[in-house]
């Protein structure tokens, strides 16, 4: 999953790329810095299913066997200094802060899936999301992972629309970013026809400086946007490249 630090030093730059169109895959669950804001209802949404879903249990700090502030222990003594995808941001390699550790521990992240992620910052200057928003997300085949409400931290699906669905993911990843400050893309599919929307946002592009107003910038857009035309994906995955 993770290709060798060093390899920035000899390569052109790596992108990720991610194309998420009715995908129904667990994402580990809700804790803050995570948790959707107050008021939040994703379009869409229709009568909750419980169904029993698998979930991460975060393991107690003295299981924990390695130093979570030293980025050396995660593999690599080689890093070097990146540049962000616009050009106007670079970072060198750096510690993951005990914030971050913390708060993926709390979100049920294994130790080994926690170093990996921060590994992922460090190997890709940056990453991108294709965001489809054509019609065909209003139909009700998508699913969201929502507590339970017992009290013991599980949680169950709720099936949805495609685009409630998506809402949810960009949501939880536009977060993710803004604690890893790892540079992260968001692009619609089709141009959302308002003036105050952009069809193109980003969290993170920039620095770390901003990432507050870029995550509500985010949501705000996802709220605002109404999935309507084709699905020209190809198009933008040439884009990309």
């Amino acid at each position: 999953m993770m290709p060798h630090h060093h390899h920035h030093r000899h390569h052109p730059q790596k992108n990720e790329r991610h194309d998420h169109q009715n995908e129904g895959g667990y994402m580990p669950q809700i804790d803050d810095p995570f948790a959707p804001d107050a008021g939040f209802q994703p379009r869409g949404s229709v009568t909750t299913i419980e169904t029993p879903v698998s979930y991460a249990v975060p393991v107690e700090e003295s299981e924990i066997h390695y130093d979570p502030l030293d980025r050396n222990s995660f593999g690599s003594a080689n890093m070097t200094k990146m540049s962000g995808p616009s050009g106007t941001s670079s970072k060198a390699s750096r510690k993951m802060d005990t914030t971050q550790f913390t708060e993926l521990i709390r979100e049920g992240y294994s130790t080994g899936l926690a170093r990996a992620l921060v590994e992922n910052v460090d190997t890709f200057d940056f990453r991108f999301w294709l965001v489809d928003n054509s019609g065909s997300m209003l139909i009700g085949d998508g699913h969201r992972y929502v507590p339970t409400g017992k009290g013991d931290g599980s949680i169950k699906a709720v099936p949805s629309t495609r685009w409630a669905e998506i809402t949810e993911t960009v949501r939880y990843h536009a977060k993710l970013a803004s604690l890893l400050d790892s540079p992260t893309i968001f692009q619609l599919l089709n141009n959302p026809n308002l003036r105050t929307i952009s069809q193109r946002f980003s969290v993170c592009e920039h620095g770390e400086a901003h990432a507050a107003s870029e995550v509500a910038e985010a949501l705000s857009i996802m709220r605002k946007v109404s999935p309507s035309g084709v699905t020209p994906l190809t198009k933008h995955i040439w884009d990309i490249q």
